[in-house]
């Protein structure tokens, strides 16, 4: 019995900004190549990425004020994927403007979790 040359696996990517993963693309093999297809389905469930966009619950908290992600400095090993706790906080684009004095128009910003506990945010998990 030979082997398909036909291979696809559903992906997940993860949420820039919370990074909770979500079902991605549906991923084909288009050279129709046994090797190839085994390659596609052995890619089945794992996550291959970042999202293009925010997931719709960011989105939204974004929609009702500036979100704040909670990261620890501590267990971050790459600047631009910072380790996130769970903890996320809405907050006025006038505090956000208060707090940052910087340029707000990502809407979001991450913030250490020991100066999120200094500026007494509720340290309860979102997630």
């Amino acid at each position: 019995m030979s082997k398909s040359k036909v291979g696809v696996a559903l992906v997940k990517e993860a949420c820039p900004i919370c990074a909770r993963l979500y079902d991605g693309p549906i991923l084909i093999n288009t050279r129709l190549t046994e090797a190839r297809a085994e390659e596609v389905e052995e890619m089945h469930g794992k996550t291959i990425g970042m999202m293009d966009k925010p997931c719709e619950e960011c989105q939204e908290l974004m929609n009702t004020g500036f979100l704040l992600i909670g990261y620890d400095e501590s267990k971050t090993d790459d600047e631009s994927n910072p380790y996130r706790t769970g903890c996320a906080w809405v907050i006025t684009h006038e505090a956000a403007m208060k707090i940052f004095n910087a340029d707000l128009s990502a809407g979001v910003a991450f913030i250490d979790i020991e100066t999120a506990e200094h500026l007494k945010l509720p340290m309860s998990n979102t997630s």
